[in-house]
Order: structure tokens, then C-alpha cells, then sequence
């Protein structure tokens, strides 16, 4: 997986087939076309200008099945639709952009605060702030938005829709007495009076999880930025 779109590989060797995944054009995906085929290096340059390159083996049982080369922005795959470099940019736009919204939970010493929501470039641009109040780092286990019931306990998954953001741009861990803000972009969506936004922050190997939940209204409140 690499930061931006694939635009050119050289495999080194008929012997290794390589293919970008359908519809995401920062994954690249390889495997043997011969078994025990001898060492060769494959060349990759993405739509940014960078060049990464690396030898490849054959195993038949490998160990490590993933290998991502990202790191200023969290692992996922990127539609073809959006452009990872013009999305980046519009990221750090957002974190500057002035906050205007306070809903927030606070518990076990941290605050989980949605600060923004921004219309951009025919997406909706959602700006978390995450604040740790206690000495202990918190570790970012899983983030993730998703529709609910309106009255549907915080705690359960029945008939919860999650929705899937064409781009993130955060944090891994929240330090002791620090905050944070993370970027989230999705297809722009409204909800019914009878649905709930859910934002669920969790810790890995922890017991801290914060759940906030955003009323329809709250979405129509989003403010677009000029381009």
C-alpha cells in the first residue's frame, strides 16, 4: 500500500505478476507466476514522483501478507475517484479552519470533541479534537463513524450502518496531557430525525472508549470553504 496512486511498476521479472487494485489506486497487488522463482526487484513510482523499490522472493507460506510504505497518513486504501495529494492538501486546509461546533464527551479523563463539519470539493469534511487529560498515552485502537437509531443503546451494533471515509489524516497515539485533531472525509449525507451519527473512539489494549453521538440537525450545520 502506498501513500498515493500507483502510475508505473516494473516487476524485474516475467515471473512476478503485479496489478493495481480495481478501484483503488494506491494498492498494489503481487504474486507469484512460477513457484521458486529467483530474486528480482520491483520498481514502483506513484502519482506524487516518488520511487520506492525492493526485492521480491518466493515463499509459499509468507509470514507478512501486508506491506505499507505510508506514514504521514493513516493505512487505507484511496478510491480512484479522489486524488490522495489534493485530499492531503484539503486536509491540512481543514485543520486550520476555524472550529464552530462543541459537542464533546468527556469521560475516563479524556474528551472526544467534534469541532467542524466543512463541505470541500464535493465531500464532507468532519475535524475531531481528542484530548487526554490523564498521564497515560492513549493508544488509537479504532475510529469509526456510524449510523444508528435514534434511542438505540451507545453500546450495541443492531441495525448500525458503518460508513466507510474516503480519506483520514490522524494520529496513532494521544499522548498523556496532549490533544489532537484528526480529519475524517466522507460522500456527503444528511440523516433523519430518527437517526444518530455515532463516533466511537477506542484504545487498543485498553479499557477507554468514547462514544458521541450527533443529532441530524448537526450535519446541516457543515459550512462550506471556498476553493
Amino acid at each position: 500500500m502506498f501513500p498515493y496512486a500507483v502510475k508505473s511498476v516494473d516487476r524485474g521479472s516475467a515471473d512476478v505478476i503485479a496489478q493495481v487494485a480495481q478501484g483503488f489506486g494506491n494498492v498494489l497487488q503481487l504474486k507469484a507466476n512460477v513457484a521458486d522463482f529467483k530474486q528480482t526487484n520491483v520498481t514502483v513510482i506513484t502519482s506524487d514522483g516518488k520511487f520506492y523499490s525492493f526485492l521480491s522472493d518466493y515463499n509459499s507460506d509468507p509470514k507478512l501478507l501486508n506491506l505499507s510504505f505510508t506514514d504521514s497518513v493513516k493505512n487505507m486504501a484511496l478510491p480512484d475517484d479522489y486524488n490522495a495529494k489534493v485530499l492531503g492538501n484539503d486536509a491540512a486546509e481543514i485543520l486550520q479552519a476555524k472550529p464552530f461546533l462543541h459537542k464533546h464527551i468527556v469521560d475516563e479523563q479524556m474528551k472526544l470533541r467534534l469541532s467542524g463539519i466543512y463541505l470541500k470539493d464535493n465531500l464532507m469534511w468532519f475535524k475531531l479534537q481528542i484530548s487526554n487529560r490523564s498521564q497515560v498515552d492513549f493508544d488509537i485502537n479504532n475510529l469509526s463513524f456510524s449510523i444508528i437509531d435514534k434511542g438505540q443503546a451507545k453500546r450495541t451494533a443492531r441495525q448500525e450502518i458503518l460508513l466507510q471515509p474516503v480519506y483520514t489524516k490522524q494520529a496513532e497515539i494521544i499522548k498523556g496531557n496532549a490533544t489532537k485533531e484528526i480529519v475524517l472525509v466522507f460522500e456527503p449525507f444528511t440523516l433523519s430525525n430518527a437517526k444518530r451519527l455515532k463516533i466511537q473512539i477506542s484504545e487498543k489494549a485498553g479499557g477507554r472508549n468514547l462514544i458521541l453521538l450527533i443529532k441530524a440537525r448537526k450535519l446541516l450545520r457543515a459550512r462550506l470553504l471556498k476553493i
